[in-house]
């Protein structure tokens, strides 16, 4: 088994005063998922991160309406090509706000499926922005 270490993930970007580069952040969001996707997958299986997944995309989508086409892509076996469309279609702080939320909402949905101790030593604390 591995460390705890190697699963820490650095979710956390650049300064968000920093300018970034057109699709930098939809670039860092993807990267995010992907790791959490690793780290995940051999407790819960592919299908059940990706169950997981969706059930987020499916929230956000009652308050970020243009997550819908997300959704849509992930139930397609879309990977995370979809976030990463719909995240580019984004100012940068849209989109660093929707991915903080996505973000958010995914660590309490999996800490209400199994606890909050499995999850801190699966995933990092995951910055949740302003209140």
């Amino acid at each position: 088994m591995t460390s705890i270490a190697a699963h820490r993930l650095s979710l956390v970007g650049p300064a968000r005063h920093l300018p970034r580069a057109e699709g930098a952040e939809a670039d860092a969001a993807v990267d995010a998922w992907r790791q959490i996707e690793a780290a995940l997958v051999p407790v819960i299986g592919t299908l059940g991160f990706g169950a997981l997944y969706q059930r987020c995309i499916a929230l956000r989508c009652k308050q970020d309406p243009w997550l819908q086409a997300v959704h849509d892509g992930t139930l397609h076996g879309d990977d995370f090509n979809a976030l990463h469309q719909a995240l580019c279609t984004r100012s940068e702080a849209q989109a660093a706000a929707a991915q903080g939320e996505l973000l958010r909402v995914f660590h309490e949905v999996l800490t209400s499926l199994l606890g909050a101790p499995l999850v801190d030593r699966l995933l990092p604390p995951i910055e949740r922005g302003p209140p």
